[in-house]
């Protein structure tokens, strides 16, 4: 995640920001009031998909639900040993599995709104294989996305909430990305990520995994 962290988008927020790599940085969205209760995608009849703008995400099942149609889909981001990034003793590896459930709202054919709740669970380590030491990386979160105009996603504007990014071992002082962002990058909670540009950080990042 982190490896991820960088692949997984800083959510939104941290990717306008800049911050986007690839793991736990890999870190989504509901459409305005529209709730997606957790049976919703198993309200209606199947929906042929093809012509919807944009096309749902691969492997989507897309149901009739009152005057929309929503498109379910889960899938899971996998961390295998994976370089996330490097510090003075040397590159981190992350093991960790990020599972997401997306739900796409389409009406007349086109794209208003998305629904993403995600997770991650995994650690970071010396060792490509996650052999201990490691600490340990957590995150829970979800984001809604609106779109001013149907279909064009150029247009979305994208409010995350939730706890992106922790760390264990007494780190969390150098990593915890949480609370509430908005789409005009005001937000409420905590933003450091010194972890991946600090020295200090860095060696008490090593100090937990060399001890």
């Amino acid at each position: 995640m982190f490896a991820g962290f960088r692949s997984v988008q800083v959510m939104p927020h941290r990717k306008r920001r800049g911050l986007v790599q690839c793991g736990v940085i890999a870190v989504l969205s509901m459409c305005g009031a529209i709730a997606f209760p957790a049976t919703a995608a198993n309200a209606g009849p199947i929906v042929d998909s093809s012509d919807f703008v944009p096309a749902p995400p691969q492997g989507a099942v897309c149901r009739e639900h009152g005057t929309s149609v929503l498109c379910r889909t889960r899938f899971s981001f996998i961390e295998d040993g994976t370089p996330a990034f490097e510090t003075p003793c040397g590159w981190i590896y992350e093991n960790s599995e990020m599972p997401r459930d997306i739900y796409t709202e389409y009406v007349g054919g086109l794209l208003v709104g998305r629904h993403v709740t995600s997770r991650v669970n995994g650690t970071w380590s010396l060792s490509p294989t996650g052999s201990e030491p490691t600490v340990r990386i957590i995150g829970g979160w979800n984001w809604r996305t609106e779109l001013a105009v149907p279909g064009d996603e150029s247009t979305a504007m994208i409010t995350t909430h939730g706890n992106q990014l922790k760390i264990s071992g007494g780190l969390s002082r150098y990593a915890n990305i949480s609370g509430i962002f908005y789409p005009n990058e005001d937000y409420h909670g905590v933003l450091i990520f010194s972890i991946f540009d600090s020295v200090q950080a860095q060696e008490a990042l090593c100090d937990a995994l060399t001890g």
